[in-house]
């Protein structure tokens, strides 16, 4: 059952049944990577994420702009014994973003507008090593609206821009879970993107079909706007990160009207002062071969089904 909230990706078994695989795989991730985890992100009011995943977890470091729902936070980090570990930041999330990814020339300048107070814990939560980085990103990926300087720029863009930014600025392994709308504007934008990245590989039959299915208006039973996220949103976080990170799909999945994908980068060893040549054919095989599955919710159980698609090998 679905509960009345201010969330805008209110809860559902869909989202719990995400929550409970991430906490397996978060869990093996620590054991990897041999210490508890730092979480940066969006938990919302309930922080149904964090609380499930606090075991795993050494710090949670939450934005939130409502200073309502920050009340909130506070009463249920108290209530759920996650107080002392949680940071709570007041603000717009881009603009939080870009003051956490910006290099240390600029960072004063930018915390400026920042209340006395809340100053000290952006400069805290500056200082975190994030393992875990979890983005619901409202409005689609292109989406525009006005950015921290008042101009109309795609958002959510910038912030996966700056999320990158941040790590890699520190040469940090992290992951990303990022999930946003289905709805989205620039149509063209996505097919152009699509278009002009598979030109740069070699010519084939299999990259023929790959380019079919994700420009056609109408594929099977697949939404188009799903198959050109499918495409584009690790497609772009390959190029955002291509000169730190190694990037790899750890899974996909869509849910109602969401798209939601975890993503690991993996900082890259340098192999020549002149950099890696691109695009990383190996790479982009890897992530468009990553299994995306729809989840449906039938008679109170989770059911996946795998969205086939054909592939560049």
């Amino acid at each position: 059952m679905e509960t009345n909230s201010p969330n805008p990706f209110p809860e559902s078994e869909e989202k719990k049944w995400l929550r409970r695989r991430h906490l397996s795989y978060f869990t093996d991730y620590r054991e990897d990577v041999g210490h508890d985890l730092a979480y940066l992100g969006l938990p919302a009011a309930e922080m149904l994420d964090v609380i499930l995943w606090r075991d795993v977890l050494s710090h949670i470091t939450a934005i939130e702009r409502d200073p309502e729902l920050i009340r909130i936070m506070y009463r249920t980090a108290r209530l759920r014994d996650i107080r002392r570990k949680s940071l709570i930041v007041h603000g717009d999330l881009a603009r939080v973003m870009r003051v956490l990814a910006a290099p240390d020339t600029e960072f004063s300048s930018l915390m400026a507008p920042f209340p006395f107070h809340e100053q000290e814990r952006v400069r805290k939560a500056r200082r975190i090593d994030y393992d875990i980085i979890n983005m619901d990103l409202c409005g689609g990926f292109l989406y525009r609206s006005a950015g921290p300087d008042g101009a109309e720029e795609s958002t959510n863009v910038k912030v996966i821009q700056n999320l990158i930014a941040m790590q890699s600025r520190r040469g940090l392994r992290f992951l990303l879970i990022l999930t946003l709308a289905l709805r989205d504007n620039g149509k063209q934008d996505y097919l152009g993107f699509i278009r002009e990245y598979l030109s740069l590989l070699p010519p084939s039959e299999a990259k023929m079909s790959v380019e079919h299915y994700y420009t056609a208006d109408k594929y099977k039973d697949q939404p188009p706007q799903l198959r050109r996220y499918r495409f584009c949103i690790p497609i772009f976080l390959l190029k955002e990160a291509f000169n730190y990170y190694h990037v790899r799909c750890e899974g996909a999945w869509s849910y109602k009207t969401f798209y939601h994908g975890l993503f690991l980068f993996d900082p890259k060893a340098p192999i020549s002062r002149l950099g890696s040549v691109y695009p990383p054919e190996k790479e982009t095989q890897a992530l468009l071969t990553a299994p995306l599955f729809r989840l449906k919710n039938v008679e109170g159980s989770v059911v996946p089904t795998l969205c086939p698609a054909p592939t560049l090998i």
